[in-house]
């Protein structure tokens, strides 16, 4: 059962950052009035403009992991202490 937690864990890991990402981009759109940077070679956006994007994506993206970490993390000593319930 605790593989398939950490399955489960893994799996709602990346639809959160999927959902994350597309919140981003349309927050970034509704702030800015422009698409997020996606592309690397887009010189449409300004160096800043990307570099400010990158470090919120990544800032969202690993606090989106930590709590999915901890909350697999627990959901899986939950199991351990009483599988009989789980």
């Amino acid at each position: 059962m605790t593989v398939v937690l950490k399955l489960l864990g893994t799996l709602v890991s990346l639809g959160a950052g999927l959902a994350a990402t597309h919140l981003l981009g349309y927050v970034w759109k509704m702030v800015t009035g422009r698409d997020a940077p996606q592309a690397d070679d887009d010189l449409e956006n300004s160096v800043a403009s990307a570099l400010v994007f990158a470090v919120v994506s990544g800032t969202v993206g690993r606090v989106i992991q930590v709590l999915l970490k901890r909350a697999t993390a627990k959901a899986v000593l939950h199991y351990e202490k009483t599988p009989e319930i789980v």
